[in-house]
């Protein structure tokens, strides 16, 4: 940062930072008198050391002494060094031991470090000189670094002796070196006088270290190094030195080196991402056709479909021509065009959709997504009728106008139909080329996965009951009821408390809400893998204990105590990666859990309800809606509806976000109400023969049952048994056989645990869940009424009948199939191409057809190179080659180059008058390569030619060749044998009319 320069008579306020006019005086980069020269001058003594001058043996002087009966002593030299902090100094002196015995002296150099307020901070010592035999004089040297908060620092020579010694010690010769300021880096100065004032008429001598002040008339000011911050790039992490063992399963983890890995999906998983095959990229977003709109993503990220105000989609079903679903898109001069069986719109598209509108739309279909290509500054598509570009058709409004793929229709038509694989097309830059290609046979595409078989299914239950050390823990149970010990949260996490209340399942993970707690910390929600281990912690607002944990089949909502208020926190689990998803945090309750007034609240199936019965006797319902996202404060809706005689069922909510409850009030039947939770809206019906009370409602929707439990008695008490009922959802046809004589289960449970509180319906099975710790049973229903029980599963008393589904199916990997023909050999397929090539500016091009001996996949451009797939074989397109690369199955495969001829076709032309004879003397070719040529003689003989008569490639030189033939209209075909590189320039025909007088 640059500071403004020091000025005369300038008011300055305190913390104003100025650099001087002039620099102040570097500091000393030497020791002052270091060898005694000048005597004692710059030298301060210590302890019981002097001056004295002393000749040592070989002629060196020294000049400190200590005599040998006093214990300690030194000189520390007045010059002080300024090092900047981090770099390094070296000091050393020599020192004499005279006639000391060995260890009885000692002496070495040190260096002090002060901060600017003269403090000592630190002293560095050199290596001791304990041994001098025979008068020799050695070297004490001392290498220091500045430390933090260090101004500058002195050096000196510091003496020792025994207490019983009579022999002196010398030292002397003093010197240092190293990286010295001399002046300190971005040296500055900063105001530090209590009040403003002014500067002097002159610059003050400016201290040249840190922290020393100087008076510059009114104002104070303090050397202070200019601020400066230093980066030091660190890798936080490191690979390791080998390639790890990496996991196969999604949500595996392995450590590298410092990091760990976690195996994710790769796969787009937002619900709004509709997966179909019909996909452009412009403006920074995918687009994909979704029936008859354009959904499209967020900008500069795919993986995203829901983002308000940047992810969204094109309403082309409202617009014109926009009743059929949508079969292409394509990228028009920077517009995205749709298309549908009977037209296009174009679309202005753009980073931001407020700015995407609707251009045009025109009745001009297409339904070949892959035929599609951009070609210069048009558009190539495929119709009903053959190539045709928006440019040309736009204009016209009609197929049948004259367009660049006129000239084939009819071949287009015919490929259409005897080609069995959809046509792809391309533009091919480097050769100016649009292909069209048309493939049959061959590899065959990744043949979908066989059917899975029925789910699977794993229930989660927190089985431990409320006296033992592990209450609530989860575990996992199988398809036939048996524990797996695989899953042991306890185990793989760490967890001293877990009360799991409730749990969701999203891919590999699980999230369960309730009380956890981690050494000391609690949490309200954690998740984990599939084997237990701990994945991600969060805890309520509040730090509360759960009160209700409710799962609302995005996700799991609980309420918590937070001082005086409750609260409802929401989350989901991501399936990619284990995170909890935060939808909703620290809503309030806007009444109390429980009241004086008999205000309750408690949870049911996906969703929080609250009733209370108000003055006039009629009965105030709420229930909270669980909305994804949840923007704002929750919303209630609350119902006043009369109260009821007799059983009244408590509400429940269902997938259609209705609530729906049971009600008897001791008639001939039991009534079902559905309510609908955003309005006031109720519709009810009668259970013909149902005349006890009625709860716990599932809905199957696939099959149309609404499954319900029912008690065996009118008059509910804990020795009653309760039974699985099911009516039809539409038709509300109770289906008498499965609710009346089906066996489910009941027997041997005890009184008290006979009540069914809930029923979930999962494939076609459906899970009756009683009080805990009775049994969950499972079955499967038939259309002929019989439960067909899978098992029963028992839960350890005092368990909180935490439950979810785990969906175990699995699919194989895709794979290529190698196809053979009906002899058993190898069928490679085939691939027929139309070639459109670009000539010059403003000139018509010209079409082209190519078979190729194997069929087509997919083809990709990179570079100026072109390849394409052709099942499990990868070709790239070569100018210089003369034939097809092929692969022969075998042990090993083999390649074979199949050549492929060059046919260059005329149609039939009249030259001069039609229906005249014309004669042909002769002609002459220009071109490369051995040329068979022929002539078509008779156009209404299904078109009869001439065997082919083979000629040089060149034939201008010499004389002409002849052909004497004779016929009305005439037809020309040249024939290359594809075995060497073949070109054609030029055909000259020599003819003449042969009417009279021509």
């Amino acid at each position: 940062m640059a500071y403004p320069v020091w000025s005369a008579g300038t008011l300055y306020q305190p913390g104003d930072i100025v650099v001087p006019i002039t620099a102040p005086a570097p500091t000393a980069t030497a020791v002052a008198n270091g060898d005694f020269s000048s005597g004692s001058a710059s030298w301060d003594f210590t302890g019981s050391a002097f001056y004295s001058e002393h000749v040592s043996k070989g002629g060196w002087r020294t000049y400190v002494e200590l005599p040998g009966n006093q214990a300690s002593g030194g000189a520390l030299n007045q010059t002080k060094l300024v090092v900047p902090v981090g770099k390094k100094i070296t000091a050393a002196c020599l020192i004499d031991q005279g006639a000391s015995a060995a260890g009885a002296t000692r002496g070495w150099v040190e260096i002090h470090w002060f901060s600017a307020s003269d403090v000592l901070l630190r002293i560095d010592k050199g290596n001791q000189v304990d041994s001098g035999a025979g008068g020799a004089v050695h070297r004490s040297t001392c290498e220091s670094t500045c430390p933090d908060g260090a101004a500058y620092c002195r050096a000196g020579i510091e003496l020792w002796s025994v207490a019983d010694h009579n022999h002196a010690i010398w030292g002397g010769n003093l010197w240092v070196e190293g990286t010295f300021a001399g002046i300190p880096a971005d040296l500055a100065y900063k105001a530090v006088q209590p009040e403003s004032g002014f500067s002097d008429a002159s610059e003050p001598a400016w201290p040249p270290v840190l922290g020393q002040q100087v008076v510059d008339n009114e104002v104070i000011w303090e050397a202070i190094a200019a601020t400066r911050v230093v980066w030091t790039a660190e890798p936080l992490y490191v690979s390791g030195a080998t390639e790890p063992l990496w996991p196969e399963v999604e949500g595996g983890m392995v450590k590298d080196g410092t990091v760990t890995l976690r195996a994710v999906s790769r796969r787009v998983e937002d619900p709004n991402c509709p997966n179909t095959k019909i996909v452009a990229i412009a403006a920074s977003k995918v687009f994909c056709g979704d029936d008859d709109i354009v959904r499209y993503s967020a900008t500069v990220n795919p993986l995203d479909w829901s983002t308000d105000n940047d992810a969204g989609y094109l309403p082309t079903g409202l617009q014109n021509y926009g009743s059929n679903p949508v079969t292409a898109m394509g990228l028009y001069r920077g517009n995205l065009i749709v298309f549908n069986a009977e037209a296009f719109q174009l679309w202005q598209v753009d980073e931001d959709p407020a700015n995407m509108a609707l251009l045009d739309a025109l009745p001009m279909g297409s339904t070949e997504h892959h035929a599609i290509a951009p070609v210069s500054n048009d558009l190539f598509f495929l119709a009903s009728q053959g190539v045709r570009t928006v440019g040309i058709a736009a204009s016209s409004t009609n197929f049948q106008a004259g367009d660049v793929g006129m000239p084939v229709d009819t071949l287009v038509q015919d490929f259409a139909q005897s080609h069995d694989k959809e046509p792809a097309a391309l533009y091919f830059p480097a050769m100016g080329q649009y292909w069209l290609m048309f493939a049959t046979g061959g590899a065959q595409p990744p043949e979908p996965p066989p059917p899975p078989p029925p789910a699977q299914v794993a229930r989660m239950f927190a089985v431990a009951p409320a006296n033992d050390a592990v209450a609530g823990t989860p575990v996992r149970v199988n398809q036939e009821g048996v524990v797996d010990t695989e899953f042991d949260v306890l185990v793989n996490s760490g967890l001293n408390l877990c009360e799991a209340h409730e749990v969701i399942q999203s891919g590999d993970y699980y999230l369960f809400a309730g009380n956890f707690r981690i050494d000391t910390s609690l949490y309200n929600f954690i998740t984990t893998d599939k084997h237990g281990r701990i994945i991600n912690v969060l805890g309520a607002p509040g730090g509360g204990l759960t009160n209700y944990a409710i799962n609302t089949g995005k996700g799991l909502a609980l309420t918590t105590p937070d001082g005086d208020r409750n609260i409802i926190n929401h989350c989901g689990v991501s399936p990619a990666d284990g995170r909890i998803i935060q939808l909703m945090s620290d809503k309030e309750i806007p009444w109390p859990l429980s009241g004086p007034d008999g205000t309750f609240l408690f949870s049911q199936v996906s969703t929080f309800f609250r009733e209370r019965v108000l003055p006039s006797g009629e009965i105030e319902r709420a229930f909270l809606h669980i909305d994804f996202p949840w923007i704002g404060v929750p919303q209630w809706s609350v119902h006043v509806m009369p109260a009821y005689d007799g059983w009244v069922g408590p509400w429940q909510r269902l997938p259609d976000d209705r609530a729906i409850r049971g009600v008897n009030s001791g008639g001939d039947t039991s009534v079902v109400i559905y309510t609908f939770m955003g309005g006031a809206v109720s519709s009810s019906f009668f259970l013909p023969g149902i005349t006890t009370p009625v709860q716990a409602f599932a809905i199957d929707i696939p099959r149309d049952w609404l499954y319900f439990a029912f008690a065996l008695d009118a008059a509910v008490d804990a020795a009653t048994l309760w039974r699985v009922g099911r009516v039809g959802l539409s038709d509300r046809v109770l289906d008498t056989e499965f609710t009346f004589n089906s066996i489910q289960g009941e027997a041997d449970i005890p009184e008290g645990y006979r009540e069914i509180l809930g029923i979930d319906v999962e494939s076609g099975s459906i899970v009756v869940r009683r009080k805990a710790p009775q049994p969950y049973v499972s079955a499967r229903p038939d259309e002929q009424g019989g439960f067909n029980a899978e098992y029963t599963f028992s839960a350890p008393a005092g368990s909180s009948g935490c439950y979810a589904v785990v969906d175990a199916r699995t699919s194989e990997p895709l794979t290529l199939s190698t196809v053979l023909a009906d002899d058993g050999t190898y069928d490679p397929g085939a691939t027929s191409i139309l070639v459109y090539s670009m000539t010059k500016l403003g000139s018509v091009g010209a079409w082209s057809r190519y078979e190729l001996p194997f069929a087509t996949d997919d083809w990709a451009i990179a570079g100026n190179s072109l390849y394409l797939r052709s099942g499990d074989f990868i070709h790239r397109l070569d100018g210089s080659a003369v034939g097809d690369e092929v692969g022969v199955p075998g042990e090993v495969w083999q390649f074979e180059i199949v050549p492929f001829p060059g046919v260059i076709q005329w149609p039939w032309l009249e030259f001069g008058q039609p229906g005249v004879t014309k004669m042909l003397y002769g002609f002459d070719i220009v071109g490369q390569g051995e040329v068979s040529v022929s002539f078509g003689i008779d156009q209404s003989n299904g078109g009869l030619f001439t065997p082919g008569y083979a000629v040089p490639a060149d034939t201008v030189p010499g004389m002409v060749i002849p052909m004497p033939l004779a016929a009305p209209s005439l037809s020309v075909k040249l024939t290359y044998d594809g075995s060497e590189p073949w070109q054609w320039n030029a055909l000259g025909l020599y003819l003449q009319d042969l009417r009279g007088m021509s």
